[in-house]
């Protein structure tokens, strides 16, 4: 029995031997070719998974934005004498920055308006304000001397000059205008017309009153009034009783009127201009009775229609060109005036109207 148990054991052990070594060729292949397989997707994924080395995460790349920005000079009577003229000076870009195009063009809008005002609150000193110099933010602004360079630009712009008298006074209100296109201001506010200074006056002496119109001091200030059309010669002891409502009205009028716009981007009707001045309610007290409407511009319109009621009944329809956004006129007495902005595009098509501002000559 035990010699028969001794025999066998041997003989399996060798069966088991030579069908382990039967398997082992087909074995080394198989893991051969599947290490074949896995060092290739390694060596394929080896440039995304070096360790030590982390990839660069991408960064968006920031948006900008461009406006336009100048001052508008819009004069509205010489000498006594009516007139309508507009005196843009001063152009210059503005910058701005972020990773989105609405917000850049945004700060573009917010950067140009920053500088304009800051420049004429502080034309006291006669410096340029900081928010003007930063050339990250703005580009080509030259104006140094705000009231310096305003007189030199009305005193040349009329032409010829008034010099019967030996001088010119001329009556003007001062606007910070921002345009341009898609990558300045906001959907609802692209384009901003901001008062500065309103019917304020400046004087333009004439180098020789024999010499007529033919020149002009340009380098002198002369008489400046920046306080209203009521501060004259002939009705100076009148306007103490005024001044309570034109100069209280007009420094509420002093704002910024950009909210509510529509640039009709999408197509359809055209929105209602945005009344700039005379703010609703103003009183004036002024002699002769030399009026001006202002109002933010419309995409679009390419001219304007202005409606005038005195006493509650139509009284005067002007009209303008798109590129002009106001009318000057002699009202017709005393009392209380209204009007209100109708834009006009292609083929005469009416857009939607301003709402009646009213306003109050009190003689």
């Amino acid at each position: 029995m035990n010699t028969a148990r001794g025999r066998f054991l041997p003989s399996c052990m060798l069966v088991l031997a030579t069908a382990l070594l039967a398997l082992l060729p087909f074995n080394t292949v198989q893991a051969q070719s599947e290490g074949s397989v896995l060092s290739q997707i390694l060596s394929g994924l080896q440039p995304l998974i070096q360790p030590g080395q982390p990839q660069p995460a991408t960064q968006p790349q920031a948006a900008s934005g461009t406006c336009n920005a100048r001052y508008e000079a819009v004069v509205t009577e010489v000498n006594g004498s009516p007139m309508s003229q507009v005196v843009r000076f001063g152009q210059f870009q503005s910058l701005g920055s972020g990773r989105m195009p609405v917000a850049a063009a945004k700060e573009a809008k917010e950067n140009a308006e920053r500088c304009m005002q800051s420049q004429w609150s502080g034309r006291a000193n006669g410096l340029l304000p900081f928010e003007c110099t930063d050339q990250q933010r703005i580009s080509g602004y030259t104006v140094r001397d705000i009231e310096r360079t305003l007189q030199q630009e009305l005193c040349q712009a009329i032409n010829p000059l008034p010099c019967n008298q030996g001088k010119a006074d001329i009556r003007y209100s001062l606007f910070a205008v921002v345009d341009g296109g898609p990558g300045c201001g906001t959907r609802m506010s692209p384009v901003s017309r901001t008062m500065l200074a309103s019917t304020s006056v400046v004087q333009c002496m004439c180098q020789d009153n024999r010499r007529g119109d033919r020149g002009w001091d340009r380098g002198r200030d002369g008489r400046r009034d920046d306080r209203g059309w009521g501060r004259g010669r002939d009705d100076r002891r009148d306007d103490r009783r005024g001044s309570r409502g034109w100069d209280r009205d007009e420094r509420r009028g002093d704002r910024d009127w950009r909210r509510g716009r529509d640039d009709n981007r999408s197509g359809g009707r055209l929105s209602a201009p945005q009344q700039v001045t005379p703010v609703q309610g103003a009183v004036f007290y002024h002699l002769p009775r030399r009026t001006l409407l202002a109002w933010e511009p419309v995409q679009r319109a390419e001219s304007y229609l202005v409606e005038i009621k005195y006493k509650g009944r139509t009284w005067n329809t002007m009209s303008t060109n798109g590129d002009a956004t106001f009318v000057a006129f002699d009202f017709p007495g005393s009392g209380q005036g209204e009007w209100r902005v109708i834009p006009q595009g292609r083929r005469g098509r009416q857009g939607a109207p301003s709402p009646w501002s009213s306003f109050t000559y009190r003689r």
